[in-house]
């Protein structure tokens, strides 16, 4: 705990496409599963 942090491992990999493909499926989960106004009991 503090104000620095260790540096990145690797900051010049590229980005693979099965985790580009993992955060489009969380968006599109999150977008799906929103709930603009909050489920109440009736």
């Amino acid at each position: 705990m503090g104000i620095t942090h260790p540096p990145a491992l690797d900051d010049y990999s590229p980005i693979r496409p099965r985790d580009i493909a993992i955060g489009v499926f969380a968006l599109v989960m999150f977008v799906l599963t929103f709930t603009v106004v909050p489920i109440s009991q009736a």
